[in-house]
């Protein structure tokens, strides 16, 4: 079961990471704070080059945080996907007892490691872990609320969604869903396990090869 403070796993680790590995930060340019307003005043504005978890919570609709703090809602990792490399989750859903649902988050940043020498491969993943992201939830609520629209349009998507919520959410308000939520609220305690599993990966050693950055 996750955690009900996302508070803890997202922005204190964010900010010790950030210290720690500030040589790997400086290398990604993930010191700047381009752009963390997600909210659109148009649909057609230019997409938002950076995204991390802490600016997805912190734009998320007030009652979703709510939800997703539901001891209903259990959050399982179940892995790195074997080709795509996306980190894969699935929880259970609030009302419905039994039924399940999937979440994915990629790792934007993951395209520059080939170009990082001298750091250990699990350092680089937890780096990884707090930097720009995209996800997906197969929920109802992620397609109908608009949020898989307002991923594809502002960069934090993974899926193509070009149907614009007019129903929903017309003002395009909040970012995620509440699964999503849960899932963000428990990404960085498993992070041991998504380090060890993206080394180990298909797509890591077949895209980056052995020798591109440290084993230790």
């Amino acid at each position: 079961m996750h955690k009900n403070s996302y508070e803890i796993d997202i922005h204190d680790l964010y900010r010790t990471w950030k210290v720690k590995y500030k040589n790997l930060y400086e290398f990604f340019d993930m010191e700047t704070n381009k752009k963390t307003n997600l909210i659109p005043e148009n649909p057609n504005v230019e997409p938002v080059n950076e995204i991390f978890m802490k600016d997805l919570v912190k734009n998320a609709d007030h009652a979703r945080k709510l939800r997703s703090r539901s001891n209903n809602i259990v959050v399982s990792y179940k892995g790195v996907a074997k080709t795509k490399g996306w980190i894969t989750f699935n929880t259970t859903s609030q009302y419905t007892r039994g039924k399940y649902y999937f979440q994915y988050v990629k790792l934007l940043d993951i395209k520059d490691i080939k170009s990082v020498k001298g750091f250990a491969k699990r350092d680089i993943v937890r780096l990884l872990l707090s930097g720009n992201v995209a996800c997906y939830c197969s929920c109802p609520d992620f397609l109908y609320a608009g949020w898989k629209y307002m991923g594809y349009t502002k960069g934090y998507g993974i899926f193509k969604e070009t149907r614009f919520p007019r129903i929903r959410n017309p003002r395009l308000e909040g970012t995620v869903c509440k699964h999503l939520l849960a899932v963000f609220s428990v990404f960085m305690t498993n992070w041991l396990s998504i380090s060890r599993d993206m080394q180990n990966s298909y797509y890591w050693k077949n895209r980056y090869g052995k020798d591109n950055v440290d084993t230790k």
